[in-house]
């Protein structure tokens, strides 16, 4: 029985979380010729027969606890278990060891244009100016490298010098939306959409600023739909005092589905990996104002109703706001909202894994 070593201590919560549990569930009911052994540092992984737990939680305690188990522990781990192939879910390859390894590269910090400050946010900067040194190091030591975008992928190439062959543009697993639903043209006409956490990256600061616009020309009857807390909003010095804004706290998949829907997207964020929400507001026919970027494109550059923004401009985002406010530009029913992908999800990803 072929046997798969993944790593990926670093994942604790949020989205890197999120791709190690659909991993993990997906080999869990989809593979059982290969014996996987995770090597993780949190609880709630099941062990079953065909797959093996390796917790080590004291990873966590420290950046030095995290660099002691990259450089010496997990070369240990490798020689004892002697996998076929090494699975580094991490952005990083295990350092010091011959074994075949495949990279799922999926932090975007170190191939974004965006420059962060210490004062800004020292994990940023931590991650874009010293952290960055070594998932670039990985890519080259890497067999293969595994990404979920065009974007990542040429920029990836294009900072290491590596072939661009080398990188699988595997997407995420799609999102299952009943696409025969209608989309709410009339709400949408005053109701804008942002459903993301606040970072300081994700740009909610423009949409505010583009609010204020708005308000000074007279437009007094739109909301700006925000999810998350106050407090965290408040956190990253944002002001959210306009009667125009509303933070309507966490929700459930299937309540933001159920808003995209019914809004306008709008989506300022200057640095994502994939930008799930913006293929789901497509996938529910939704209109969207999405921010000029790079992953914007790959997601929306053949869907007809989206019009694009320059991200550092709220004057430019606030034209394309009043245009919506005032005539809904022009939405046409979309004959097909499906993305042409030829590759996605865990499947392909367990078939390159396979191949070693």
């Amino acid at each position: 029985m072929k046997k798969i070593l993944v790593f990926n201590v670093a994942a604790e919560l949020g989205g890197a979380l999120t791709i190690l549990h659909d991993f993990y569930n997906y080999v869990t009911v989809n593979t059982i010729d290969i014996h996987w052994y995770f090597v993780v540092s949190i609880t709630g992984f099941i062990e079953t027969e065909n797959i093996t737990i390796l917790n080590y939680p004291e990873v966590k305690k420290s950046w030095m606890h995290r660099l002691l188990f990259d450089c010496f522990k997990a070369k240990k781990i490798v020689k004892k278990i002697v996998p076929d192939v090494i699975f580094s879910m991490q952005n990083v390859t295990v350092p010091g060891v011959d074994i075949p390894q495949i990279l799922y590269l999926h932090q975007p910090i170190p191939f974004s244009s965006i420059k962060f400050s210490f004062r800004q946010s020292k994990y940023h900067w931590v991650y874009q100016n010293l952290i960055s040194k070594l998932i670039y190091r990985s890519i080259k030591k890497a067999d293969s490298v595994i990404v979920q975008t065009n974007w990542m992928a040429k920029s990836a190439a294009l900072i290491t010098g590596e072939d661009r062959k080398k990188f699988k543009i595997i997407p995420p697993e799609l999102p299952i939306i009943d696409t025969s639903k209608p989309f709410d043209l009339i709400n949408a006409r005053s109701t804008f959409f942002y459903p993301v956490s606040f970072i300081s990256y994700k740009n909610h600061a423009l949409i505010i600023k583009a609010v204020k616009i708005l308000e000074i020309k007279g437009f007094q009857n739109f909301q700006v739909l925000f999810t998350g807390k106050r407090n965290d909003a408040e956190s990253i010095g944002l002001d959210c005092s306009s009667k125009c804004i509303k933070i309507i706290g966490k929700l459930s998949h299937e309540e933001v589905i159920e808003l995209l829907r019914k809004t306008t997207l709008v989506f300022p964020s200057r640095l994502e990996t994939f930008g799930l929400p913006l293929l789901e507001a497509r996938l529910c026919k939704a209109f969207i104002l999405a921010g000029d970027t790079p992953f914007s494109h790959d997601i929306l550059d053949d869907y007809g109703n989206v019009k694009f923004f320059n991200v550092d401009n709220s004057e430019d985002l606030a034209i394309k706001m009043q245009d919506i406010i005032t005539n809904m530009t022009k939405y046409t029913e979309p004959i097909n909202t499906s993305i042409n992908l030829t590759s996605v999800g865990w499947k392909p990803v367990v078939d390159i894994l396979s191949g070693y």
